[in-house]
């Protein structure tokens, strides 16, 4: 491992991402690297939230090119060591990716080429570009309050509870990707019942709400491919608000195929609308469990808000 230099990349990489697939190529992976960009510093990371420490530790020491190596978890959890108080560590510091997960939501989002060649010229070649950050503030699964930033897509309600589920099964987790999202999905739509919620949208729309599903989207895709959120620019300085309503599972399993290719959004139980803040509270006591770039962090009650143009994103 070398001292990185104020240019020199640092690769923060999730051995066990892809089930366990990039521990085992990372010599190759690793070979192709050096190729490309001669000296670079790696940091393998060893459990959960362990990338948001090394993230942090090597902003802190002046590094200005970070590589995430990994899924979508790894990235949130690279992004959560990006930022404090709102803001970047290193406001002039670059975020790439190498996405080596089982969804793949976020290079989904991007229309990204799942493929290493194709990430190593986007990381060699394009130029960073200032993007949008989604901060949430939620209750934890202790009932006291936390703080997550996320990229991609944050949520409640039935895509909450398929996360919720997917993390504790370890048939789910074996499965991964699309299969795995979408079995977790028709286990969910069979079990879940409609839940009411209130919400304030922006700070003059409030009203209730049976919902199924609320998707807070800065990205476009997730769930292993549902492009729930097909107009969605993580750099136009808004989220778009995809309301799915409590409607019965016969057409709530009729609207899910639209989901997957984006077309859903003209269906009568689907409500559209963007937003920059939003803040949404249960009503029923049932616990609505929310998911934030495909990681299940706690419920509802919580509040959204967009961070424009925070991060420096290769991508």
């Amino acid at each position: 491992m070398s001292h990185q230099g104020p240019t020199q990349p640092v690769f923060i990489v999730n051995p066990h991402s892809e089930s366990g697939k990039t521990g085992k190529n990372w010599p190759g992976i690793q070979t192709q690297l050096k190729a490309r960009f001669g000296k670079f510093d790696v940091h393998l990371t060893e459990g959960p939230g362990h990338a948001t420490a090394l993230a942090r530790e090597v902003l802190k020491s002046g590094a200005s090119r970070i590589v995430s190596v990994g899924g979508d978890g790894t990235l949130n959890e690279v992004l959560n060591g990006w930022l404090e108080d709102d803001q970047p560590l290193n406001p002039e510091a670059e975020l790439g990716l190498i996405m080596r997960g089982t969804g793949g939501d976020f290079r989904k989002s991007l229309g990204l080429e799942n493929n290493l060649n194709s990430y190593l010229d986007t990381l060699a070649s394009t130029p960073a570009r200032r993007v949008d950050v989604g901060k949430v503030t939620l209750t934890g699964k202790d009932g006291l309050p936390i703080k997550r930033y996320f990229i991609n897509i944050g949520s409640f309600g039935m895509g909450g509870d398929v996360v919720h589920l997917i993390e504790n099964s370890p048939l789910h987790k074996y499965l991964g990707g699309t299969p795995g999202f979408l079995l977790a999905t028709l286990q969910s739509m069979a079990r879940f019942r409609p839940q009411r919620v209130r919400l304030k949208i922006d700070h003059t729309l409030d009203f209730q709400q049976s919902i199924l599903q609320v998707a807070v989207a800065n990205g476009q895709a997730h769930g292993g491919g549902m492009r729930v959120a097909p107009k969605a620019q993580i750099d136009d300085g808004w989220f778009e608000l995809v309301i799915l309503t409590g409607v019965g599972p016969v057409e709530a399993a009729m609207t899910l195929p639209r989901v997957y290719v984006g077309q859903h959004l003209e269906a009568p139980c689907v409500r559209y609308l963007r937003c920059r803040h939003l803040v949404a509270e249960a009503l029923d006591q049932a616990p609505i469990w929310l998911e934030v770039d495909g990681e299940s962090p706690g419920k509802l009650p919580a509040s959204f808000e967009l961070l424009p143009r925070r991060i420096n994103l290769k991508a």
